[in-house]
C-alpha cells in the first residue's frame, strides 16, 4: 500500500505536488516514491533536490530548464539527476504528471539558485514572505 508523505500547496491551498512512498530503505537512505506533479514551479529561480534520483514519466509530462538548456520529457522519459544539479520545470504538458522516483545517496539541504548564489530552500522561502 502507497503511503502519502508529503504536499505542496500555494499559499492559497491550491495543490502542486503529492508524493507517495512506494518503498524506504532508511539505513541506505533509498527510497522508492510515486509522484503527482499538477502545477509548474511557481518560484522564478531553478531549485536542486535533496537526494540524487532517477525519474520515469509514467503519465503526462513536462517542460523543463536544466541551465541554459530545455528538455521537453514525456511518459517513457528516463533521467538522472544529481542532488546538485538545479532545475526547473517550466510548464506541464496535460493537467498532471504522474512520476516514479528512485532516490539514493546522502539526505542534504535542498535549494534555490539564485542570481546572488544558492540559498537553502527555508532561507529562500523565508524571503519570498517578506
Amino acid at each position: 500500500m502507497f503511503k502519502k508523505v508529503k504536499e505542496i500547496r500555494s499559499k492559497t491551498g491550491e495543490l502542486h505536488f503529492t508524493r507517495w512512498s512506494i518503498f524506504s530503505f532508511k539505513r541506505l537512505n533509498i527510497n522508492l516514491f510515486l509522484h503527482k506533479i499538477e502545477k509548474a514551479d511557481d518560484d522564478k529561480h531553478p531549485h536542486d533536490h535533496p537526494w540524487n534520483f532517477f525519474s520515469l514519466i509514467l503519465h503526462g509530462g513536462y517542460v523543463e530548464r536544466i541551465g541554459d538548456s530545455v528538455y521537453v520529457r514525456r511518459p517513457g522519459s528516463f533521467s538522472y539527476k544529481n542532488c546538485t544539479k538545479c532545475h526547473r520545470v517550466l510548464a506541464l504538458l496535460g493537467k498532471a504528471v504522474y512520476t516514479l522516483v528512485f532516490t539514493f545517496g546522502e539526505k542534504r539541504t535542498w535549494g534555490y539558485q539564485t542570481p546572488t548564489g544558492w540559498v537553502d530552500f527555508e532561507t529562500y522561502r523565508e524571503n519570498k514572505r517578506n
